[in-house]
């Protein structure tokens, strides 16, 4: 094999002796230039090389999760007393991510319902809710980048409040009955790969048709509002760290003000908990506050723990 600095060749034989006049040769022929070229090509070549193993894959990452929760009990001639429930619960949560080198767009989609029957009473609504949030990041190449984001939340079927367990219930709410939209702009800090925040200038509407008057109406004026329209700021914090293996903690502060006061800072915080028991079969335990002036003076808490089973559709 031959190798050429410059105008210079070097021979090397394999498996030949050398004297000390050649190796003394050997280190004239190659000068200490030729030897930083040399590092300089090496170096390079492991560079890019090192690149290529790094290299971001660009395109759509798509997943759907679905949760069956059940739970079940039955008492016939119980002596110390009891009575029978059902109580089921779905939970599907989808998510569309578009990773590219110049921007990121991830789509997020939650769907929530559940009922429960106690004794000879009809059944009840327990939990329901639709959810979808899209953000699109703009990459700046730093830790802090553009974003505009969509939001919208309701429900999907009547809602209703109860005074005793044989009352038949007094119906508050419905589909897109309320609804609540936001849309912001503003910039997103991502100082972790698992928590990132964002907070920008906010556009919030609320909608209401038959009970506007429990969630959108201005009691200072005569007229009924059936929508109620917000400017201010958003800010959103998401954070989920991997507990072990199977068990992780997911927390999402979404928090809304019209800077009128502090007290009309709209707060929406989701602590959930999941543990994968088995390979479909899991664990999830949720808490929900809420505080919305416009809708309740007091702090809103709906919590729910379920074991059910799991299937990953995509």
């Amino acid at each position: 094999m031959s190798i050429k600095f410059k105008s210079k060749w070097l021979r090397i034989t394999a498996g030949a002796k050398r004297t000390k006049d050649e190796i003394g040769g050997f280190s004239e022929v190659i000068s200490k230039k030729d030897l930083v070229i040399f590092t300089m090509i090496a170096l390079a070549g492991s560079s890019v090389y090192g690149q290529d193993e790094k290299k971001q894959v660009d395109g759509w990452k798509n997943s759907v999760v679905g949760n069956l929760n059940l739970s079940q009990s039955s008492f016939s001639n119980w002596s110390k007393g009891g009575q029978s429930a059902v109580t089921w619960q779905v939970l599907l949560a989808g998510k569309l991510i578009n990773e590219h080198k110049k921007y990121n767009w991830t789509t997020d989609g939650n769907f929530t319902y559940g009922e429960t029957k106690l004794g000879e009473a009809q059944s009840r609504k327990s939990l329901d809710e639709i959810k979808i949030a899209s953000v699109f990041t703009y990459k700046l190449g730093v830790y802090i980048n553009p974003y505009i984001a969509a939001t919208a939340q309701t429900q999907s079927t009547d809602g209703f409040t109860y005074a005793s367990a044989e009352d038949q219930g007094t119906r508050v709410s419905g589909l897109l009955d309320p609804a609540y939209f936001t849309q912001s702009i503003g910039f997103g800090y991502a100082p972790t790969k698992s928590t990132k925040t964002r907070l920008g200038a906010s556009l919030k509407e609320s909608i209401a048709n038959k009970f506007s008057a429990r969630y959108t109406d201005d009691p200072s004026t005569p007229k009924l509002e059936k929508q109620r329209i917000e400017i201010g700021f958003e800010s959103v914090t998401t954070s989920e760290i991997q507990i072990n293996k199977t068990a992780k903690v997911a927390s999402s502060l979404q928090l809304f003000s019209n800077l009128e006061s502090i007290k009309t800072v709209d707060v929406d915080w989701v602590l959930t908990l999941q543990s994968n028991i088995s390979k479909y079969v899991n664990m999830n335990f949720n808490v929900q506050l809420l505080y919305d002036q416009d809708i309740s003076k007091k702090r809103q808490i709906k919590q729910a723990l379920a074991i059910g089973f799991t299937y990953n559709f995509l």
